[in-house]
């Protein structure tokens, strides 16, 4: 499975840190620190570490993203509308999300609701947009 970086999505790492028979690919530095004592498999694709956002971002990471496969996605988004969908701050970071979502595996974008209302530059694919969103409020 694929866990891009972001607040929400290092809640996910927890819950799946044990079991040994899954592989995680992920772009986070916060969330490879966070796996790195477990009994899961860790892929950390990409050369250039963003360090605002802890990811690895750019054309390598890129590429590394499109020659592997994976069956489930979770990423994150820094601004949500129905107008525009997902979107982000960050141009390496919003490619690297595109090129997941460009692999058609069942993805979940997981955000917290203060996301919700917000317009960033950078889309999340147009092309493969999240279909239904559930706000949920902690």
């Amino acid at each position: 499975m694929f866990i891009e970086g972001g607040s929400s999505n290092t809640l996910l790492p927890r819950l799946l840190a044990e079991r040994a028979d899954i592989t995680v690919v992920t772009v986070s530095h916060f969330i490879t620190h966070l796996l790195k004592d477990t009994a899961c498999d860790v892929i950390i694709p990409g050369r250039i570490l963003q360090k605002s956002s802890q990811s690895m971002v750019g054309p390598l990471t890129r590429h590394y993203i499109q020659q592997i496969h994976f069956h489930k996605a979770f990423i994150g988004g820094d601004g949500w509308q129905v107008e525009t969908g997902f979107t982000g701050r960050n141009m390496l970071r919003c490619d690297v999300v595109n090129a997941v979502l460009a692999k058609h595996a069942s993805t979940w974008a997981m955000t917290d609701a203060s996301k919700f209302g917000q317009i960033y530059p950078y889309p999340l694919s147009p092309v493969y947009q999240v279909k239904q969103v559930n706000q949920q409020r902690a």
